[in-house]
Formats: structure tokens, C-alpha cells, sequence
């Protein structure tokens, strides 16, 4: 059973928050940068594929390149993660995210080419993955929503087997409804500024990180490198 402090609603709040906030990012990417994802890999992995079938040998260097970018994020938002107080590593990891984004935003001002932006907002990215890996009892993934769909797809047919309790499904069908409503807002602001909609994307990074900070010490039961 999950502890108390793994089922209070702002945990799942906030990572429904984090999803919406990958969302948010990964639309601006796809509107603002061209035929490339920030935080959805699977789709990167699937255009380089593409790239590399039609000997198309710059975007799939590029693509594999992101993908390394992303991967790299990742490491780095484990080890930073592992080597802060327990309560100290969703608002450091968020710091990191904060300022990766704040980066981005400053290229995309400066109008340095959308591939650095690219890189940018996939490193920060892949150190997100590293805020928290559960909520409300279930496993989250914060920038891709392939994994959360077949969660909720296995939970709703265990319900129809009578296996199971329909409301299981709900808090999982929120997370992808959040990365949803966040691509959608991102998607929005991107079209007017693509270089507001990443400050924006930082600012929001920063207030969740302060948010984490303040808390309760039991929150870090989930987070990488606990012993839960």
C-alpha cells in the first residue's frame, strides 16, 4: 500500500503539473523549431529512422544528436538528485530545469539557430525525468505519455474483467490529459513568441521548484535515490 504522503492530492498535483510543464515544452519544440520533439524520444527515434531511409544524413545526425542530448539530461538529473538532502531534490532538479529553459530562452532571443534552442530544451528535459517518479500510488513519467496510455489501457480492461476498480484509471488518464492541456497552452503562446513561450516555460519551472521547497519533509519518499 502507498504511504499517506504518496496519496495526498498535491503530490498527484504536482505531477500533473510537471506533465502539463513537458508538454508545454514539447509543443513549442514542434511548432517552433521544426520537424524535431524535445521530450518525446520515441518520435525523434522514429524521424531518424525516417532520416536515415531517405539518406537524409544531416537531420539524422541532428535527431540522433538530441536523442544523446536527452540522454545526457537524464544522467545528470539522476546525479544531481542523488547527491542533494532528500528534500532538497524536486527544487533542484526544478532549479536546473528553471535555468536550462531560462538558456534556451536567451538563444531563442538571440536568434543563434533553433538547433541550439533544440539541444537546450532537450537536455532540460531529460534532468526533468528526475523531479519525481511517483504520485498518488502509480508511477508517473513526466515527458512522454505512450507508457502512461497502455497503464491506463491495462487498468480500465482489468475493470472490465471485474479485476479491477474503474477509478484506478482516473488519476493516470489525468496525467495524459495534463501533458495534453500543457501542450495545447504551449502550442498557443508558441505560435505568438516562441521565445516568450520558453521564458514562459522557465518561469514556470522556477514556481514549481518553490513550491517543492515548501513541501512537506515526507514528500521525497518517491524521488531517485530514496529507499522507498
Amino acid at each position: 500500500m502507498p504511504s499517506s504522503s504518496d496519496t495526498l492530492p498535491s503530490r498527484l498535483a504536482f505531477a500533473y503539473a510537471l506533465a502539463a510543464l513537458a508538454g508545454a515544452v514539447d509543443a513549442i519544440g514542434v511548432l517552433s523549431l521544426g520537424d524535431v520533439f524535445v521530450s518525446f524520444m520515441s518520435g525523434n527515434t522514429t524521424l531518424l529512422g525516417a532520416a536515415v531511409a531517405h539518406l537524409d544524413g544531416r537531420h539524422a545526425g541532428q535527431l540522433a544528436l538530441i536523442v544523446l542530448v536527452f540522454l545526457a539530461g537524464v544522467v545528470a538529473g539522476e546525479c544531481l538528485a542523488v547527491s542533494v538532502a532528500p528534500r532538497s531534490r524536486p527544487p533542484a532538479v526544478l532549479v536546473a530545469v528553471a535555468a536550462g529553459l531560462a538558456a534556451a530562452a536567451v538563444l531563442a532571443w538571440l536568434a543563434v539557430g533553433h538547433f541550439a534552442v533544440a539541444l537546450c530544451l532537450a537536455a532540460s528535459m531529460g534532468v526533468k525525468n528526475a523531479t519525481v517518479r511517483r504520485a498518488g500510488g502509480m508511477d508517473v513519467a513526466l515527458t512522454y505519455v505512450t507508457g502512461t496510455l497502455v497503464r491506463a489501457g491495462r487498468l480500465v480492461a482489468s475493470a472490465l474483467l471485474s479485476r479491477g476498480d474503474w477509478k484506478d484509471a482516473a488519476p493516470i488518464f489525468g496525467l495524459w490529459a495534463s501533458f495534453a492541456l500543457g501542450a495545447a497552452a504551449g502550442g498557443l503562446v508558441a505560435m505568438a513568441s516562441a521565445t516568450v513561450a520558453i521564458a514562459a516555460a522557465a518561469g514556470c519551472a522556477a514556481a514549481l521548484a518553490a513550491f517543492a521547497m515548501l513541501r512537506s519533509p515526507h514528500a521525497s519518499a518517491d524521488l531517485p535515490g530514496s529507499a522507498a
